[in-house]
């Protein structure tokens, strides 16, 4: 798969009913619901022993979660997952967790599965989607998606920072910096063991040249580093609960996480993907930078919405355009990006308006 097909290339996904379950739907024992595969991980994760955390992290079993991407790339029918509402309200998987975990990480905002046709009406009000479409692409709706996972952590990372009333030598993990350091933290530690090769933290550099930044790569191929606030003094005996957190920054750096999650070796590893570097012809316009430039402006418009009401798609253009241009991002974009961005600017505004819609029925 190339990297701009992630980004411009629907796939849809075509599911069959798997031969364990003909019987039992024809028996009307079993039913087919769509759900929100948003909805069912929510729920799913509070199951220590079973959960898959993303990308195939926590109890998934040997490869099987890459090499269900691996089979998905035939273009064979996907047998639905089996999944039931234990008495807890926590979703248990019969069969097919590995291969939802991996839909569910790669976009897909609405999957079929098989459940008891006794509780089918409460599974469907607590995990039930309208939708019953399974795309794999980057549209508005799985824009949202992953925004809305880049939030999850921001959040968390801002809620475990107030909690530690320490010093930042205490309690991060210094590195050296070309010229000066790094402090960092494990997602895992506040995040329940999820992102287990991500960290996240602060830097300070004798002559800052960024406002945040990524490492790809680092420590044996596994670790990914997020510095959400740069400074130009040594922050070690800074207090955690104290440090500011630049929300734009982080949600674009974290955007360029979770895509680069997407890009994996055949044995699960991390791929190389070499950027363009910042300054360099086509910069913005590299798949990479576009979309995480444009997932960084509509976290601003999100967040203007949760106040604000959504008008014309004219009031809609001059309230919000601008959330997206940061340094001149889209004057800088080449003439077939521009179009890409008009196209995806509206396909948001089209969204979030049914989805308006939608909620007020």
């Amino acid at each position: 798969m190339k990297l701009s097909d992630l980004f411009e290339t629907p796939r849809e996904v075509q599911w069959v009913v798997p031969r364990s379950s003909r019987r039992e739907i024809e028996d009307g024992a079993e039913i087919v619901v769509w759900v929100d595969p948003i909805k069912i991980d929510a729920a799913w994760k509070t199951d220590s022993n079973f959960y898959i955390g993303p990308h195939g992290t926590n109890n998934a079993i040997g490869n099987r979660y890459n090499n269900f991407g691996e089979w998905l790339k035939q273009g064979i029918p996907v047998e639905m997952s089996q999944v039931y509402l234990g008495d807890n309200g926590i979703p248990f998987f019969g069969n097919g967790r590995h291969r939802f975990r991996w839909m569910l990480d790669h976009g897909a905002t609405a999957i079929p599965v098989i459940t008891g046709s006794d509780r089918a009406k409460e599974f469907h009000e607590k995990f039930g989607t309208s939708n019953h479409k399974t795309v794999l692409t980057e549209d508005a709706e799985k824009d949202l998606y992953h925004n809305k996972r880049a939030v999850e952590i921001l959040e968390a990372f801002k809620k475990w920072l107030k909690s530690k009333d320490v010093k930042v030598k205490d309690i991060m993990t210094p590195s050296r910096l070309h010229n000066g350091m790094l402090y960092t933290v494990p997602v895992r530690d506040f995040m329940g063991g999820a992102y287990n090769n991500l960290r996240m933290g602060f830097a300070y550099e004798h002559n800052p040249e960024h406002d945040g930044f990524q490492t790809v790569g680092t420590e044996n191929g596994s670790k990914v580093y997020i510095v959400c606030k740069v400074f130009d003094f040594d922050i070690a005996d800074g207090t955690l609960s104290r440090m500011p957190v630049n929300d734009e920054v982080f949600i674009h750096e974290l955007i360029h996480y979770l895509d680069r999650m997407r890009q994996r070796n055949k044995d699960g590893s991390l791929k190389f993907i070499k950027g363009t570097p910042l300054g360099k012809s086509g910069y913005h316009s590299d798949p990479l930078e576009f979309n995480a430039y444009f997932q960084q402006g509509m976290h601003k418009v999100m967040n203007a919405l949760k106040s604000e009401k959504i008008g014309s798609y004219k009031d809609f253009r001059d309230k919000y355009l601008n959330y997206f241009n940061y340094w001149g991002f889209i004057s800088k974009l080449t003439p077939e990006y521009k179009q890409k961005f008009e196209r995806r600017f509206y396909k948001l505004y089209e969204f979030l308006l049914n989805k308006n819609v939608d909620k007020n029925l």
